[in-house]
């Protein structure tokens, strides 16, 4: 039943997106920017609301975890500008102490840069496993906390979109 209801929620926003896409067809390029500013505000409060939010860790296979996260981490390679990021986020991932929680932007990036990667043997499957395992009691939260974000960015995409229609011809 729960997947039929996401389903169905899924499939409302969407129609609710094309009915907001619709409804910029007869916007002037003025007042689209007057909606842009509008939904960069509530990305704004959004991205706030997001960087503030704390997931709890289980401390349940959190050294082995860890471990495989800071491997992962540490095959990266990445330009100059990343690395104060990487080094901060390997940090935060020490076997040694689990920590109670962690803020969605280091969540957040540490599973994008794990995302990122290719797992070549059996130990780093084994590895991969192991961190998908230990991530399944924030799954959820996760997915609630980072839904948000993406519908904002649709939102916006679409503004955009029919902004770039709409654009006035310089002379």
């Amino acid at each position: 039943m729960a997947d039929i209801e996401k389903e169905t929620a899924k499939q409302e926003k969407l129609k609710k997106l094309e009915e907001f896409k619709e409804s910029l067809k007869t916007k002037t390029f003025e007042e689209l920017q007057e909606i842009e500013q509008d939904i960069i505000k509530k990305n704004d409060n959004i991205n706030k609301e997001v960087t503030e939010k704390m997931f709890e860790l289980p401390e349940e296979n959190y050294k082995e975890a860890a471990e495989g996260i800071r491997f992962f981490l540490n095959k990266q390679t990445v330009g100059w500008q990343y690395t104060l990021g990487m080094v901060v986020l390997y940090e935060f991932w020490n076997p040694g102490v689990c920590p109670k929680e962690i803020n969605y932007p280091t969540l957040d990036s540490t599973l994008r840069t794990i995302g990122e990667l290719q797992f070549t043997g059996y130990d780093e499957w084994k590895a991969c496993v192991t961190i998908n395992r230990y991530f399944e009691p924030l799954h959820q939260a996760y997915v609630d906390t980072t839904e948000p974000i993406y519908e904002a960015a649709a939102y916006h995409n679409v503004v955009m979109d029919a902004m770039n229609l709409n654009k006035p011809m310089n002379k």
